[in-house]
């Protein structure tokens, strides 16, 4: 087993931590913050007090499991990487689009699939990537904050994109071992998304992965 870290920010981290825990080969995941310019920031903080802080969720991996590249093209697929400091109606630096980097094997892989991305979009990709800084866990309730709820995902793109996880692992060769539960959405119904959603992941789930996985290019 060769454990590593990743470190993102794509928004609001109780969703992203929901699409990451899914992907085999993922040992542990915590969500806090990070690249901001307090210590040990607490939630209040970094919404209201100007840290600098984003939302972040640092991802444990065996890498003779699953590869950065799949880590990436889950990253791309569950936010919108052309927005500014905000993900849909979630407006703030906390929740702007960032990769942070632990060597320069993670940094040359963010930066060519960041720039495979850019190739396929018309609006510029604002992802951020740099060395990652201190790490500062979140308080204990933001932990696995969906999955003690019952519910996989915030949003149906985000439970969509956790469902190309059967895809990824078809085109990467790193198939998950069992079958994820379908997700549960949000809302007074909480209504499974659709059994068309559950057969085949999202358009840009398919995409990210053609163009971050190296198994993918043919």
């Amino acid at each position: 087993m060769k454990e590593q870290k990743a470190l993102f920010g794509a928004g609001c981290f109780w969703g992203v931590e929901a699409a990451f825990r899914r992907l085999d080969g993922v040992s542990q995941t915590r969500v806090g913050y990070a690249g901001g310019r307090t210590e040990n920031p607490s939630y209040q903080e970094v919404c209201y007090d100007g840290t600098g802080h984003a939302e972040v969720v640092e991802v444990t991996y065996d890498a003779d499991a699953i590869p950065y590249e799949a880590l990436l093209a889950a990253f791309w697929a569950e936010h919108d990487p052309t927005q500014l400091n905000r993900q849909g109606p979630d407006v703030g630096d906390q929740y702007r689009s960032a990769i942070f980097v632990y060597d320069e094997a993670q940094r040359r892989a963010a930066e060519a699939s960041r720039d495979r991305v850019q190739a396929r979009l018309t609006r510029p990709v604002v992802t951020q990537i740099e060395d990652a800084p201190a790490f500062w866990e979140a308080e204990d309730y933001h932990q696995r904050y969906l999955e003690k709820r019952g519910l996989a995902s915030c949003t149906a793109r985000l439970a969509a994109a956790s469902w190309g996880v059967l895809f990824l692992g078809q085109v990467c060769g790193h198939r998950p071992q069992t079958r994820p539960e379908p997700p549960c959405l949000p809302g007074p119904n909480r209504s499974r998304i659709s059994s068309r959603s559950r057969r085949r992941p999202s358009r840009a789930f398919r995409a990210a992965v053609r163009w971050t996985c190296p198994r993918s290019a043919a």
